[in-house]
């Protein structure tokens, strides 16, 4: 029993559940339902069907004995005129009913309406036995079973002078009645199966439909809703639904409240970290043109002056998150520039660029720190000459890939992560400018699948990838 209701109700084994539990609602009522209304119809049916036949007789049984024990007051002198008399009083049951008349004394039969009875031999053409029963135990009915002629119900009044009246019917002729108990079962299982069909369609509107809009709308809340219908019901489920609605009303204000908070919280760390570049671009740009200079060499100061005016420009729009990458190498190439009349043969720099990506956008500034990198650890703080840079820029699916490669020292392999995150502080010309402001800026905007990656062998090269989605 025990293992029974745990297989019903609780989960059956791994990856199961309950057969009653994993039940849709609608078929759970419907089956308890069902089984309430069903059960005891089809059990009283079957139990009038095993007692229909006898309850038929008994009730024929009665009425028949009552109209027989009406005529024991026949007055006669002899038996043929006492049976006379008897079918006489008992026409109405003729024009009804099939039946033999007798009139007995003790076993023999004096009278019969249906046989010539032969005098002085007992003649009596039904059974002795069922007839020795009867005047035995004084019976007014006797259900017997004939070999030949089947059941017959024997009913039976005792006259005067010890003579009884027994008229036999044929238990046949009241078989229409016991088919009307069964016609009676059929009407009320029909019955009993159209107040499920319509118990089953009001559970189907008034809970079992309001339930799956519900579980819809809980499912796709941004779209439309499906339950303004149902605020207004006063029972459960009106309720079930007005709360929905209003908890969700709480949810998504709530939501969209963190999400300001978010964005202001986001737009002031790009502040910060636009600023921060900003500065740095300036810093360094003003010192080379301070060793420009004091070298006095005019024409790079000029030229130097224009990439700072090209820098200066675009720091000036800090409204504009993005730009495109035709801009982006824009102002890399002027930074590169005021770079290379610097330092001179200390390194060189290559674009590979797939120019149907040059009009996509990607967030501004992110380049610069990184060539910066590669000029400062990568060259000049280790004293390497011949340097090379390569910037590349390719699609990958739907994301575009951009490389930064360098043939300078490089970078140990248990400093890259303290890199990307920021940990990691050098001395020297970077001015703490580090490569995690620039993958932390990147995950601001774009989101945490994109980003900053570093490859590097100490000593032969370094390698930063930089991975964004495609935005037009």
């Amino acid at each position: 029993m025990k293992r029974i209701r745990e297989g019903l109700l609780m989960p059956g084994g791994a990856g199961r559940r309950g057969f009653l539990r994993d039940m849709p609602v609608r078929w759970l009522i419907l089956s308890l339902t069902g089984l309430a209304v069903a059960l005891p119809v089809l059990c009283g049916g079957l139990l009038l069907e095993s007692t229909s036949r006898d309850l038929v007789l008994d009730t024929y049984a009665a009425s028949l004995a009552d109209s027989v024990a009406a005529a024991k007051d026949i007055d006669g002198h002899t038996p043929g005129q006492i049976g006379q008399e008897a079918e006489r009083r008992l026409s109405w049951l003729t024009n009804h009913y099939q039946f033999t008349l007798y009139i007995t004394q003790g076993l023999e039969a004096l009278y019969s309406r249906d046989y010539q009875l032969a005098p002085q031999t007992n003649s009596f053409p039904l059974s002795w036995e069922a007839l020795g029963q009867v005047q035995r135990e004084a019976s007014r009915t006797l259900l017997f079973q004939d070999l030949y002629r089947g059941q017959l119900l024997y009913v039976c009044t005792k006259l005067q002078n010890g003579m009884t009246l027994v008229c036999i019917f044929p238990t046949a002729q009241f078989r229409v009645t016991a088919e009307r108990f069964w016609m009676v079962i059929l009407l009320a299982m029909l019955f009993a199966g159209a107040m499920l069909f319509g118990a089953n369609l009001l559970l189907k509107r008034l809970v079992t439909d309001p339930l799956e809009q519900l579980v819809y709308e809980i499912r796709n809340p941004d779209l439309p809703t499906r339950t303004e219908g149902y605020l207004d019901w006063k029972n459960e489920i009106g309720r079930l639904c007005d709360a929905y609605r209003s908890r969700a009303q709480e949810f998504s204000d709530s939501l969209a409240k963190i999400n300001q908070l978010n964005d202001q919280k986001r737009e002031s760390e790009l502040d910060v970290l636009q600023n921060q570049i900003n500065s740095h671009f300036i810093y360094n740009t003003l010192n080379n043109i301070q060793w420009l200079a004091s070298d006095g060499r005019t024409e790079d100061v000029i030229a130097t002056v224009r990439a700072l005016d090209c820098l200066l420009r675009a720091c000036s729009h800090n409204e504009d998150e993005l730009v495109t990458i035709e801009e982006e190498l824009g102002y890399v190439d002027a930074y590169l520039t005021a770079q290379k009349i610097r330092f001179g043969d200390v390194f060189d720099y290559s674009f590979e660029i797939d120019v149907l990506l040059i009009q996509m956008k990607i967030p501004k500034f992110i380049l610069q720190p990184i060539v910066e990198n590669s000029i400062y650890h990568g060259f000049i703080n280790c004293n390497r000459q011949n340097g090379q840079i390569k910037i590349s820029v390719s699609r990958r699916g739907h994301r575009i890939d951009i490389r930064v490669a360098d043939n300078g020292i490089g970078i140990e392999k248990e400093r890259i992560r303290a890199v990307l995150s920021n940990r990691y502080k050098s001395s020297g010309r970077y001015m703490g400018v580090a490569l995690g402001n620039v993958n932390r800026r990147i995950k601001l905007l774009c989101g945490r699948e994109y980003g900053l990656g570093i490859r590097s062998e100490y000593g032969r090269y370094t390698l930063v990838e930089v991975t964004i989605p495609i935005t037009l």
